[in-house]
């Protein structure tokens, strides 16, 4: 039996006092990406208990 193949993406925001995003990251190692810098992200995901999209979208206060 082949064991599956897991893959990692991970997300690194630092946020200023007032808990705004200054600094966006990611890393997927398995596309060769480690700790790119990004202005903005949206994450959504489904819920299939609930059948609903979860959504986050964040962005820095330095986007263009």
């Amino acid at each position: 039996m082949i064991g599956k193949h897991k893959s990692t993406i991970s997300l690194t925001v630092e946020l200023d006092d007032n808990r705004i995003p200054e600094k966006l990251n990611w890393t997927a190692e398995d596309g060769g990406i480690e700790n790119e810098e990004a202005k903005a992200m949206m994450l959504s995901v489904w819920d299939s208990k609930t059948q609903e999209t979860l959504r986050i979208d964040l962005w820095t206060k330095d986007m263009p």
